[in-house]
């Protein structure tokens, strides 16, 4: 099968995470190292693997997601087994850190005004660490349009263009401040201070709060800031994959709430599947809903009603083309 494999996927970036080496040769699965250059972070020892399995060894090919994709010989398996393995080697999504922006302010100063978007960060982690904060450019008829990020740690000088700060966050630190200010004056370019000329038109700048240590942790929000004959701030979360879907708590019993973001008016799916790829429940079925934040809740049932064995179970959420999978354990 190894070898079967290998030719399937030569060329493509694969990590293969367990082997089943059952005549038990260390030297074996070296050879297949050197020859292939594939690695293996986790080993499973095939004679363990098929006592647990009534005797049987299976051979099996599980995808990113956990999802089982391939089975030698019939289709069964000791799924306590499989839960155990898969659950090894696909830790729980779980965020490491929360942002939320909040509300906004319009300030006066000298004849001049500015705009400030108040926010929180919060470090769900028992340590200290880094948050990556950066302000970028999606709508902007003026380009050197000033704008700046307070944390609370102290206010970073105007700039404009992209902005990235790299800020610390100490073990457990809650409701932190983060406020983006837009200045209604440009940066004039020779100087790097700024004009005193008052700037006009409709703006959107993206704050973004990214995990340096997992790029796909990302959370955003688009910041509006409309002037016609009034100014009208406004916030909107941008729907990054990673904020797609998620669920509290988790693990969870009996019941779990799951939020996701539908960034695509159109039709919506949520299926759940167990880690053998099998649909268990389908909770949303809809040819359309609008853009938006939404709930549902899962009492951790099949599509008969009947409550479901502890273990991992996976929501997949199908948007008009956009697909997200999330992680969910049942402990009873």
């Amino acid at each position: 099968m190894e070898a079967g494999v290998h030719q399937y996927y030569q060329g493509q970036p694969v990590v293969t995470l367990g082997l089943d080496t059952y005549n038990g040769s260390p030297a074996a699965v070296e050879v297949f190292r050197d020859v292939t250059g594939v690695t293996f972070p986790l080993l499973t020892m095939g004679a363990s693997y098929a006592n647990a399995n009534q005797g049987a060894f299976r051979k099996v090919v599980i995808d990113a997601d956990g999802i089982v994709r391939y089975v030698s010989q019939p289709y069964q398996l000791n799924i306590t087994t499989i839960r155990s393995h898969v659950d090894q080697w696909l830790p729980l999504d779980e965020p490491t850190f929360t942002f939320e922006m909040r509300d906004t302010l319009i300030t006066y100063t000298n004849g001049f005004d500015y705009y400030v978007f108040h926010g929180v960060i919060d470090n769900l982690l028992n340590e200290e660490r880094q948050l990556q904060i950066t302000l970028s450019q999606v709508n902007v008829p003026d380009p050197l349009r000033g704008y700046s990020v307070c944390t609370f740690r102290g206010c970073y000088p105007p700039d404009s263009g992209i902005v990235d700060i790299l800020e610390t966050y100490d073990a457990m630190a809650h409701d932190t401040g983060a406020a983006v200010y837009i200045y209604n004056l440009a940066i004039n370019p020779e100087t790097g201070y700024m004009d005193t000329s008052t700037i006009v038109g409709n703006y959107t700048i993206r704050v973004t709060v990214t995990n340096p240590e997992d790029a796909e942790e990302v959370i955003a929000y688009d910041l509006h800031l409309e002037q016609g004959s009034g100014v009208a701030p406004r916030i909107e979360p941008v729907p990054l994959s990673s904020q797609l879907i998620r669920n509290y708590p988790n693990p969870f019993n009996p019941e779990t709430t799951i939020q996701f973001v539908v960034s695509n008016p159109g039709a919506v799916e949520l299926n759940v599947f167990n880690m053998l790829g099998q649909n268990v429940a389908t909770l949303i079925n809809s040819p359309f809903m609008a853009s938006g934040n939404y709930s549902a809740n899962w009492r951790a049932v099949n599509a008969q009603g009947l409550p479901l064995p502890s273990g991992s179970y996976l929501l997949e959420l199908n948007n008009s083309g956009l697909r997200a999978v999330h992680k969910v354990v049942l402990a009873r």
